[in-house]
Order: structure tokens, then C-alpha cells, then sequence
């Protein structure tokens, strides 16, 4: 398998796991998120770790004085966490963190952020990982050109599609969204989502 067939499967490996929860519900991201915003608001150099200030604006402000580095949240983080850090702030081509001893910045905060929200909204499914797995090989092996243009023009027809639907309920006196228009504009995205 090449280079890029491996780096969409290792992306969905990676989620999947960020996804895992533990017995309190919290995601491995939560936890992660929660360990990297502790460490950028505790001082440690008072003699009782105390947060300094709201999380929510420290979160904006500027770099803490004590300068906080992934291997300070690596080194907090439980054994079932440890080593994953890197992988998860490459996570989507973020951020290319060499090293853990590079400092956290606020953006690195609302990286985390972000894939914490994106984790949330994902539906879970009872299929078989394996299968979906399976699934995913199969359509980067069969993307072909021929391929890549087909489910181009099948993408803008649906939107077409959709956007025809829109612009005749504008249209008309009431401007609302009837049973049959709506059942229409959600088997368009469905389709959408499909493609």
C-alpha cells in the first residue's frame, strides 16, 4: 500500500482512538485537550500547583511566563495516552510538532479544541470497524480519474438539485419548506454524504 492510501486509513485509525471513552465518558481527546489547558494555566513554580486565572481566558492571552511544553502535558498524561501527543497534533496535516519539548502555543489549545468538537459530532454505528476499513481501501484503490469526475458531475447535479428546490420554495408566497420538498432536500444530502 502506498504513501497515500496509508494516510487517510492511519487518520481514521488515529480518530477512532481519540474517540475512545473511558467510564466517566470522557474522550482520550477530552482528556488530552484537559491536560494541555492545565498545564497552560498551573504554575509550577508555586509550591501548591495553583491555576492562575479563568481557563477560558488564559486560553487567549499570552504564553504563560513558565512556558509549557508537550513533554510537560506527556508527562501528566496517563500510560493509556502517552505516546500518542505527536500523532494527534499532526492529526489533519495541524501542526508538525518535531519534538515534545517544543512549547505549547494558543493555537496548539484551539487545535485541540477543534478536534474535540469534531469528535463529538461523529455518528457512531454498529458495523464492523474492520469493514469500514475494508470499505475505505476499496474506494482509494477504485479512484480512478474516471472515477474522480463521475461523483464530480453526480456532486453538482445534486446540488443542483437541491439549490432548484430552495429557489422554488423562495418563490412562492409563504416561503415554506412542504413535507415532500423536505423529505427531497434530505434524500439529496444523504446522497451527498455518500458520494
Amino acid at each position: 500500500m502506498s504513501r497515500p492510501e496509508r494516510v487517510p486509513i492511519q487518520e481514521l485509525e488515529l480518530k477512532q482512538w481519540m474517540q475512545v471513552e473511558d467510564d466517566m465518558g470522557w474522550q482520550n481527546i477530552e482528556k488530552i485537550h484537559r491536560e494541555v489547558i492545565m498545564q497552560w494555566i498551573t504554575d509550577p513554580t508555586q509550591p501548591v500547583y495553583t491555576a492562575q486565572g479563568d481557563t477560558r481566558d488564559d486560553i487567549y492571552g499570552q504564553q504563560p511566563e513558565w512556558k509549557p511544553t508537550f513533554q510537560d502535558v506527556e508527562d501528566d498524561l496517563n500510560s493509556e495516552l502517552q505516546g500518542k501527543l505527536l500523532s494527534v497534533m499532526k492529526y489533519k496535516q495541524g501542526f508538525n510538532i518535531r519534538s515534545l519539548d517544543e512549547e505549547i502555543q494558543h493555537c496548539h489549545i484551539t487545535f485541540l479544541k477543534d478536534i474535540c468538537d469534531e469528535c463529538q459530532w461523529v455518528e457512531t454505528s454498529d458495523s464492523d470497524d474492520e469493514e469500514d476499513i475494508v470499505n475505505i481501501i476499496e474506494r482509494i484503490q477504485n479512484a480512478g480519474p474516471q472515477n474522480v469526475f463521475n461523483e464530480q458531475d453526480e456532486k453538482q447535479e445534486l446540488c443542483r438539485k437541491g439549490l432548484g428546490i430552495l429557489e422554488t420554495i423562495m418563490d412562492t408566497y409563504n416561503q415554506r419548506l412542504g413535507e415532500g420538498d423536505y423529505v427531497e432536500l434530505c434524500n439529496i444530502l444523504k446522497q451527498l454524504y455518500r458520494v
